[in-house]
């Protein structure tokens, strides 16, 4: 899981083929299209690992 906040950030690791979280703030919306999850701040960061975790954990 990669966590990023720039544009190229995000499409780096999207070509690296990993889980990838945009955090809003610094890119415009459009730009979180290439992310497989977005989030506002750091404090929603955990909750969603927890539920990505959860959701591999019942495949």
């Amino acid at each position: 899981i990669v966590i990023e906040d720039s544009i190229n950030g995000i499409n780096s690791a999207e070509n690296a083929g990993t889980t990838t979280i945009a955090l809003k703030g610094k890119c415009k919306p459009a730009r979180f299209e290439n992310a497989d999850y977005t989030v506002s701040n750091y404090s929603e960061i955990a909750a969603l690992i927890d539920n990505i975790n959860q959701a591999g954990m019942s495949k």
